[in-house]
């Protein structure tokens, strides 16, 4: 499975993620940079008790890949 993680640092400084999965692959840089700077502009997420952004800058975008290995599964 392909996960996309977009990481971006909060007004305070911390690190942040927003991890996306069932996406397009083929995303270009700057139509990554792009989308990240959307998502920042809309301020679509925020800490609800501050009511600060979470994502003020951009920081990277990192396709993962990850492989289940089941190691027990009941029969």
């Amino acid at each position: 499975m392909k996960t996309l993680d977009l990481k971006f640092t909060s007004p305070e400084k911390d690190l942040r993620h927003l991890k996306l999965e069932n996406i397009i692959t083929e995303l270009d840089e700057a139509t990554l940079k792009s989308l990240m700077e959307q998502i920042i502009t809309l301020n679509l997420f925020y800490n609800a008790k501050t009511g600060t952004a979470l994502y003020a800058t951009a920081v990277s975008a990192s396709y993962i890949t990850t492989q289940e290995q089941v190691v027990y599964a009941a029969k």
